[in-house]
C-alpha cells in the first residue's frame, strides 16, 4: 500500500477511505484519553481561568470534566471556558502517552494484517497542527487525522464519529477494529452493526473509562464483537479477533 499522504488526505475521511486494502485489516483510532492523555492540562488551564481548585483524580472518578462540574454553580462558566480551551494548541501540547500505548499501536502497525487506517477524534480542527506535530513527536504510526469541523457541536460528537464509521464500514472488505473510550459511541457501533461480522469495537479502558465500566457495570459482549481491554490486551484481541 502506498503510504504517502498528500496535504488533502492528512486531514480527510477520504484520506482514511484511501487507504482501505482488499488485504488486511484495519484500526481506527481515538486520541484523547486512548492515546494522549490531556487531564492534567485541563486540571491546569481550568484553574488558571475559574476559581476552583480539583485534581486529575477528580476528574476520573467524575468520568469527564462535564461530570466533574455538571450541577455546581460555575457548570456554564465551565462549558463556556472548555469550549475556548478545545480550541487552543496549549490544551494538547506536551500531553503524556497512555501507558502501553506507543508500543501497542505500533505493534499493530508493524504486524502484516492490519493497516492503521487513521485518528478520528473530536477535537477541533483548529488543532490539526499540533495534533499532527505530537504523533509525530511520540513516533506513532503517520496516518490521516480526522478531527470535527468547527460548525459541528462537541456534544455531537458521537453522532459525527457513528457517520464516519458508518461510511468506512460499507466501504471496507475486512475487519474493521474501532478504539475508542466513549461508551456511548462504541455502544452505538456495536448495537449498529449488531448483525455485520466486519467491525470490531474495543471500548478502551483508559483514566475516565474505567470509572464508567465498573459504576455502570458495563461488560464485554463477544457476540457482539464488543470488547473492553487496555492498551496491554488490546494487541492480541484484534489478532484473534481477525483469525
Amino acid at each position: 500500500m502506498n503510504t504517502e499522504l498528500t496535504s488533502c488526505d492528512i486531514h480527510s475521511v477520504q484520506g482514511i477511505i484511501n487507504r482501505l486494502t482488499i488485504n488486511s485489516n484495519h484500526i481506527l483510532l481515538d486520541i484523547d484519553e486512548t492515546i494522549f492523555n490531556p487531564l492534567n492540562n485541563w486540571r491546569i488551564l481550568v484553574q488558571n481561568a475559574l476559581p476552583v481548585q480539583f485534581s486529575v483524580n477528580d476528574i476520573e472518578i467524575a468520568g469527564s470534566m462535564d461530570n466533574y462540574f455538571l450541577n455546581t454553580q460555575i457548570y456554564d462558566d465551565f462549558i463556556s471556558v472548555a469550549n475556548e480551551l478545545r480550541r487552543t494548541n496549549e490544551l494538547y501540547k506536551n500531553t503524556p502517552l497512555i501507558d502501553g500505548a506507543k508500543k501497542a499501536i505500533n505493534t499493530l502497525a508493524q504486524h502484516q494484517q492490519f493497516v492503521i487506517l487513521g485518528y478520528l477524534s473530536a477535537r477541533p480542527i483548529s488543532v490539526l497542527d499540533v495534533t499532527i506535530n505530537e504523533i509525530k513527536k511520540n513516533k506513532l504510526p503517520f496516518a490521516p487525522v480526522v478531527l470535527r469541523d468547527d460548525r459541528i457541536d462537541f456534544y455531537s460528537s458521537v453522532e459525527w464519529k457513528t457517520n464516519i464509521v458508518s461510511r468506512i464500514v460499507s466501504l471496507c472488505k475486512t475487519k474493521l477494529i474501532i478504539i475508542d473510550d466513549n461508551y456511548e459511541l462504541m455502544k452505538s457501533l456495536s448495537d449498529k452493526f449488531k448483525d455485520n461480522d466486519k467491525i470490531i469495537c474495543i471500548y478502551f479502558k483508559g483514566p475516565l473509562s474505567k470509572y464508567t465500566i465498573a459504576n455502570n457495570n458495563i461488560f464485554q459482549d463477544r457476540v457482539k464483537s464488543f470488547y473492553i481491554a487496555g492498551w496491554d490486551d488490546i494487541p492480541k484481541i484484534c489478532i484473534n479477533a481477525v483469525k
